[in-house]
């Protein structure tokens, strides 16, 4: 994967306290975690970095201390993960799109829509299964997930949730994305056209972020913090009524 965006605002919110050396370590370590399209090991964090002094051996150890968790021996970063989940789904996808060549087009001719041809040829490449759960664990770059996100080319799920797994850490993790909750982003999605990009995403969820009942800083009138989780936030009325402000 040779390229991935990269939000100032968020870099320098979340890691503009860095030194100039841990800036270095962080920008190179991300670098070749998107290139390899694999989490580095602490030793492989050190070449990767260059580290070579002692002040830039400690500069990589506080950011892989800081961004990075263990998990098998490797330095993962979920958000990253999720990036990769989402570009390797889309690269199989478009796999599967280039291979069907003429048959596509000449089964759009005969029975319908291109999406419609894709369904139907997806269905059958795909083993022939129905949809299950899109999991947004280290598993997610499966057939499944690709099942998942062909139905919905159109909305990005998995970017979605990354961006809310990203501003919203405290917040319940979605480890499945099953069909109801897909249904209800899809509609949020698609019922105005200044939804329909990952920028308003990220502005929603920042309004989430300055709620305090919403991210569980204060408690309810039962004594116990809430915190909204993306399931909570998609449904109609809880969604209209967050842009609106009632919960700030």
């Amino acid at each position: 994967m040779h390229y991935y965006k990269r939000h100032i605002g968020d870099y320098s919110a979340k890691a503009g306290h860095l030194t100039m050396l841990e800036h270095g370590a962080y920008c190179l370590l991300m670098d070749a975690y998107y290139n390899r399209e694999a989490a580095p090991t602490q030793k492989e964090a050190m070449l990767l970095a260059r580290a070579r002094t002692p002040a830039e051996i400690a500069a990589v150890v506080s950011v892989l201390e800081q961004f990075f968790v263990e998990n098998g021996g490797k330095m993962e970063q979920r958000r990253i993960e999720v990036d990769l989940a989402a570009y390797s789904a889309k690269r199989d996808f478009n796999r599967v799109v280039g291979s069907l060549g003429g048959q596509a087009k000449s089964k759009r001719n005969a029975s319908g829509t291109l999406s419609e041809t894709l369904t139907e040829t997806l269905s059958g490449t795909l083993s022939g299964r129905g949809p299950e759960p899109l999991t947004m664990n280290h598993d997610v770059r499966t057939t499944d997930a690709l099942h998942q996100l062909s139905a919905d080319a159109n909305c990005p799920h998995a970017e979605i949730l990354a961006l809310y797994h990203e501003m919203l850490p405290a917040n319940p993790r979605m480890k499945y994305w099953t069909g109801s909750r897909q249904a209800n982003l899809r509609t949020r999605w698609r019922e105005e056209p200044k939804r329909q990009n990952l920028d308003y995403w990220r502005k929603f969820f920042a309004l989430v972020a300055e709620s305090r009942w919403l991210t569980g800083r204060i408690t309810g009138r039962d004594g116990r913090p809430f915190f909204a989780s993306l399931e909570w936030l998609v449904l109609p009325s809880n969604f209209v009524k967050t842009i609106e402000g009632a919960y700030q």
